[in-house]
């Protein structure tokens, strides 16, 4: 699913790792299946949030975690956490104008908005593929009180399991949506818990506090 952009449109320049990216931090990304704070730079002085995770290591995180949720700023999902793939999905992503829907955007100013409700593709919802009630996949928003919203795209994890393996299977090298967001049963109850969290835990907003972002990483 492509995004209509213009020729204006800032273009994607490079990766930059936070702590650099040299042959441990490569094994160490790799062993770890896992990479955060990466950002990708843009030739107009804007940088977006990534990370990059395997499967194996985001369900380890979900079952250890207190949380009933997971969910990482610009979470893409790839078969092996190695510079290569790091590199393709955040070009192809680029290229398609969908990076900067998947990365959060710094330096950006936090919100202070609040969760209104949780609203979704009814007829989807209604739909369960499975015997225990798991609905799988349901794109959603979040209606906040300053009159915006967020989509989010919630997985289960026996489906993103399901898509991923099929997705593998032909050869792709990445996975993302809009604001994944994996649970291990997906249902609305859970949905509109997790929903309310995110708006509380600010996890659709940048990491740092106003001017931190420009003195660690100064604009070139």
């Amino acid at each position: 699913m492509g995004a209509q952009h213009s020729g204006s449109a800032a273009k994607f320049v490079s990766l930059i790792f936070d702590g650099g990216f040299d042959d441990f931090a490569a094994w160490e990304a790799e062993t770890r299946c896992y990479r955060t704070f990466v950002w990708a730079k843009f030739d107009d002085g804007s940088w977006h949030q990534l990370s990059f995770f395997e499967l194996i290591r985001l369900t380890q995180e979900l079952d250890l975690s207190r949380e009933t949720f997971f969910m990482e700023t610009g979470l893409i999902i790839v078969p092996e956490v190695t510079l290569a793939n790091m590199e393709h999905a955040t070009r192809a992503l680029a290229a398609e104008g969908l990076l900067t829907s998947i990365g959060v955007k710094v330096p950006s100013t936090p919100s202070r908005a609040r969760f209104v409700r949780l609203t979704c593709d009814l007829e989807s919802v209604g739909n369960s593929d499975s015997e225990d009630g798991d609905l799988g996949r349901v794109s959603a928003r979040i209606e906040l009180d300053d009159e915006t919203c967020r989509t989010v795209t919630f997985y289960s994890v026996p489906r993103l399991a399901h898509v991923l393996n099929e997705a593998w299977a032909v050869g792709a090298v990445f996975f993302t949506e809009p604001n994944l967001v994996v649970v291990q049963r997906l249902n609305l109850a859970t949905m509109n818990t997790v929903a309310q969290s995110l708006i509380e835990q600010k996890c659709f907003d940048n990491n740092y506090a106003p001017g931190e972002f420009e003195k660690l990483h100064p604009m070139k």
